[in-house]
């Protein structure tokens, strides 16, 4: 069994994300291409409060996924959290490495965020997102939500 471990990633310039890349280029997505232009151009570091960039190594040092949070750059001000830039390799998805990832930002997003939101493309993108306990929530930048102080609505 393959151990995994989660590590918060401070200069994306640092990793070799080849692997990642070639394999989302392949799949049409271009959301680590972003990533890197992002990072690289400062536009987006993952350094403001309550934002973090984490990835997924494998027992090797390889990066096998990664993912970041941000505060939401179209909630006007809302103290909104948003998953961005979230990608697993195929080879290593089904394997509980995606929810590990994405747990660990929620986790992270419950410091400073009482909602987090996201846009994903993908019905499986959507499964997986609506498995962790995000709703979808359809606008112009969101498809998905997920609200932390909310409280359970049964009552008996």
């Amino acid at each position: 069994m393959t151990i995994y471990r989660i590590q918060r990633i401070h200069d994306l310039e640092e990793l070799d994300l080849t692997q990642l890349l070639l394999a989302s280029r392949q799949e049409g997505f271009r959301m680590l291409d972003r990533l890197i232009d992002d990072f690289r151009n400062g536009h987006n570091r993952f350094n403001y409060p309550g934002e973090c960039l984490l990835g997924v190594f494998d027992t090797s040092g390889n990066l096998v996924g990664i993912g970041g949070l941000n505060q939401d750059p179209y909630s006007l001000g809302l103290p909104l959290g948003r998953l961005r830039r979230f990608y697993i390799l195929p080879a290593c998805r089904r394997k509980g490495i995606g929810r590990r990832l994405a747990n660990a930002l929620l986790l992270e997003a419950k410091r400073t965020f009482l909602t987090v939101v996201l846009r994903t493309y993908t019905i499986q993108g959507a499964q997986f997102y609506e498995s962790l306990g995000f709703t979808p929530y359809d606008t112009s930048t969101t498809s998905h939500i997920i609200r932390f102080n909310e409280t359970s609505s049964d009552s008996s």
